[in-house]
């Protein structure tokens, strides 16, 4: 978060909720971009199927499943996970 709003936040006293998720069609598009399929993913990340489908649909890995993605796709962590900031006045 930048540090702009984190004094604006600090000064109206406004709370917010972090919300994260994984963005499962950024998944989705380097498997297609790669020719892959999602049983192919699961064994390179050396979990089941249905792991992957599930953070296919947005939910979020485990932290050494979601580092391991990272790796696998080339990116970093951060491009995989959006955050959204929520107001929970």
């Amino acid at each position: 978060m930048h540090h702009a709003l984190i004094l604006l936040l600090r000064r109206t006293n406004m709370r917010i909720v972090t919300i994260m998720t994984l963005n499962g069609n950024k998944v989705r598009e380097f498997l297609d971009e790669k020719g892959k399929s999602r049983e192919w993913l699961a064994a390179q990340l050396g979990c089941s199927l249905s792991t992957v489908d599930k953070f296919l649909g947005g939910r979020m890995p485990r932290a050494e499943l979601l580092f391991k993605l990272a790796q696998e796709m080339g990116c970093q962590v951060e491009d995989l996970v959006p955050m959204e900031a929520k107001n929970a006045s």
